[in-house]
């Protein structure tokens, strides 16, 4: 995985506190980003490519949260266009 900033001052104020919460799930889970990552190009390239139902309800589980933190960050930026 490629290393990220370490500094989100770039940032406008209101974007930075978003983007924290998002960077600090994936950088707290880098084990879990690194086996999704994995995973898509192992059962995209490779035929044989399993997985058990305990490794997918794992994966799932952070895939999910990902997904909230990034719902919610898209749905208050939705907002100001309104």
């Amino acid at each position: 995985m490629p290393p990220m900033k370490d500094s989100l001052n770039h940032l406008p104020q209101r974007k930075r506190g978003e983007l924290a919460r998002i960077v600090s799930i994936i950088r707290d889970s880098a084990p879990q980003a690194e086996m999704i990552i994995q995973a898509y190009i192992d059962a995209r390239y490779h035929d044989d490519y399993k997985i058990t139902p305990q490794e997918l309800k794992y994966l799932a589980r952070y895939v999910e949260l990902l997904k909230d933190q990034t719902q919610s960050s898209c749905e208050k930026k939705m907002q100001l266009f309104i």
